[in-house]
């Protein structure tokens, strides 16, 4: 009787797990279409998206230089404010991290799903 109820508290834990992470995601996703609308030019503000971006992806450095085809140290220094692309070249790092959240926000989505 107590396996049974532990294991419907922890299912009803890890649906709202779920859920909470699918609006982080959302989140994202909106941050990275307002930075792209705005066309912001300050290292600043790139860097603390590319940072929050990275968190909330849970993607490393070389992760992510690999899918831009950059360097592990050039992610490093967007990281830290040090350099940013050209504004126009960063509409590609958002783009890439945008489908990278996409791709999350599907596994989830596909997760609740066949949860529900």
């Amino acid at each position: 009787m107590v396996q049974v109820a532990f294991a419907e508290v922890s299912a009803t834990h890890a649906d709202e797990a779920e859920h909470g992470r699918e609006e982080v995601l959302q989140r994202l996703v909106q941050s990275l279409d307002s930075y792209q609308a705005s066309a912001r030019s300050d290292r600043a503000s790139f860097a603390k998206l590319i940072e929050s971006a990275q968190l909330v992806l849970e993607i490393d450095d070389r992760e992510l230089a690999r899918r831009l085809g950059v360097s592990r140290p050039t992610i490093g220094r967007w990281a830290r404010g040090e350099t940013a692309p050209h504004p126009i070249g960063r509409q590609g790092v958002l783009r890439e991290l945008k489908d990278v959240a996409n791709e999350r926000l599907k596994i989830h989505h596909n997760y609740r799903r066949r949860a529900a």
